[in-house]
Order: structure tokens, then sequence, then C-alpha cells
């Protein structure tokens, strides 16, 4: 009797002929926002964006990404909330949001915007909203 070991998971392919049965899961889409920071890191390791409202480029050091991750039917595009925080500070927080599209056949992050920036109030770091999500239907990607 000859005994093997199982091959490991992250060996196998997710699936070898992609289709309309392929389906996005909030990890790919994660991977996609992990890999654009990655890309566009400046040569201290933080992400410069402008912001639109003032003109200023910040530069932003990855803190975390939120769950879930959605999905906005209107547009077909996936969309994840992130938190930065300002290079050189310890309580001056950015909400960036990402949104991802399919339109090239790989997943790529097509738009970032500035969702809450830090307001200082009474000597205590806040987030002030620049936009909201109301009415838009999405659906959350597992």
């Amino acid at each position: 009797m000859i005994t093997r070991l199982p091959v490991a998971w992250w060996w196998l392919p997710v699936q070898e002929h992609p289709g309309d049965m392929e389906v996005v899961r909030a990890w790919h889409v994660m991977s996609a926002i992990h890999n654009y920071i990655a890309e566009h890191k400046n040569k201290d390791g933080a992400l410069e964006l402008k912001d639109d409202k003032t003109g200023e480029t910040i530069p932003l050091e990855f803190v975390e990404m939120h769950q879930p991750i959605r999905y906005i039917k209107k547009d077909g595009e996936y969309f994840a909330c992130t938190d930065f925080r300002k290079a050189g500070t310890e309580n001056e927080y950015y909400d960036i949001d990402f949104w991802v599209d399919e339109k090239t056949g790989k997943l790529t992050v097509s738009d970032v915007k500035i969702h809450k920036v830090p307001v200082l109030e009474d000597g205590i770091w806040t987030q002030e909203d620049r936009y909201t999500f109301e009415g838009m239907d999405f659906e959350v990607t597992q």
C-alpha cells in the first residue's frame, strides 16, 4: 500500500477554464486593492493621494481594509472602504474608498476617493464625511 500527502489546496487552480460560473470573491477584490497600493507607494512606503477638494497631495500609510466588500449593481463595480493614516501623524485617519472593476478582464482599481477626512475638534481628531452612499443599490460580496 502506498500513501501520499494530499495536494495543498493553495496549489490547486481556482478554475481551469473560467466562464460564466466564475464568481468574484471578496478576497479577489481585496487582493486587487493591495496590489494597487503596493504598486503606487512612494519611496517612503506611503500612498500619495491628491485631495480633489483642497488640491493637496497627502502621503498615506495603510492601516486596514473594512469588511464587507460590496458590489454596486448600477455601475457593475466592486467597492471597498479602507483606513489610512497621514504619514508622520498618530491620529489623522482618512477613510479611503477603492472602486474595482473587471472591464479589462482582470480586477483592477478604477478609482480612489477620499470618503472621510480627519478634523480636529476640541483637541480630538474625528472624521468628516465628504459623501454618503444613501440610495445606492449594492450587494455584499462573500
